[in-house]
């Protein structure tokens, strides 16, 4: 036998191994402010650092009859399959004429999991290879980041469509914007002839005020980048993959170095999904903490 290949034997017993052991990253602690530089924390780095560099050099064990089968086309930056084996396919891909085919970050997602043999020029794709042949140039890694973390919580992911959102008659509400001014000359915001009163000074002090939604989601000025990136089920009877219906909560991913979204973007956004509620998906460097922007009213203190 090739000194690379293991018996069958060998293969049953990681295989036994792998699922009697979670095989889970290790979980990171509390970050301190800073390092002590003591022997006991040195030895607590390096085995968490070992720990993880075996984890991600275990071999995966995969059965060829549980894995599904499918070609990436470069033409139409879709993961074609032609073998469809598990449950997944209940809430991945989508029908293209008699093609079931894959979005990249599907495609990845499944060969991640040992679920999906995606060959490209007629050989099969490593999971390094599909990083970079499926979603260098197709998917930002920072969202698919997100994207991943969505689905091991246990959420239906798909990419945001604003036809599934239905139409709200609701009154619209108000949200704070952004008051832009230019200032030509160095002009005081109160002179003395505005102290009459204190709501005077209070209004002329004012720097951000409420709008209405709908007159700032209709404003030229408005820039909403590429827009809301994910809809988000819960996994339940009712999502049927013919037809997704409203999602439970629609997703926009940022990352930690993006400049903060103007008053405006954040309107608009709002304004697109209604009436279903947006989340904030901030990915610092694979750390995810979702953020919403909710209404308040500052009260007015008058004197």
């Amino acid at each position: 036998m090739l000194p690379h290949l293991k018996s069958p034997d060998v293969l049953l017993a990681l295989g036994a191994q792998r699922r009697k052991d979670s095989n889970k990253l290790p979980v990171r602690g509390k970050k301190r402010l800073e390092a002590t530089g003591c022997q006991r924390e040195k030895q607590l780095i390096q085995k968490k650092q070992d720990q993880s560099q075996a984890i991600l050099a275990e071999e995966r064990l995969v059965k060829l009859s549980h894995l599904s089968r499918g070609h990436w086309n470069d033409k139409t930056l879709l993961a074609e399959i032609h073998c469809k084996k598990g449950s997944h396919w209940n809430y991945f891909g989508y029908s293209r004429g008699d093609i079931e085919v894959l979005q990249p970050e599907e495609a990845v997602y499944l060969i991640e999991i040992g679920a999906l043999e995606l060959c490209y020029k007629g050989l099969p794709l490593s999971l390094q290879q599909a990083y970079s042949t499926v979603l260098t140039k197709t998917f930002p890694l920072y969202k698919y980041q997100v994207y991943c973390h969505l689905l091991r919580l246990g959420f239906i992911v798909k990419r945001h469509s604003h036809t599934r959102v239905k139409d709200n008659n609701e009154p619209q509400t108000k949200v704070a914007a952004e008051s832009k001014a230019s200032v030509e000359s160095c002009i005081p915001l109160v002179t003395p002839v505005d102290a009459t009163t204190s709501d005077n000074i209070l209004s002329k002090l004012q720097i951000i005020k409420s709008v209405p939604i709908k007159k700032v989601a209709t404003s030229t000025e408005i820039d909403t980048d590429d827009g809301i990136d994910f809809d988000v089920y819960l996994p339940n009877s009712n999502f049927k993959k013919v037809n997704f219906g409203s999602p439970n909560v629609a997703i926009k991913v940022v990352r930690y170095e993006d400049p903060f979204p103007s008053g405006n973007c954040i309107a608009k956004l709002i304004s697109s999904c209604k009436p279903t509620p947006l989340k904030w998906a901030l990915n610092d460097n694979g750390d995810i903490t979702f953020y919403s922007f909710d209404e308040m009213d500052i009260p007015v203190i008058n004197s």
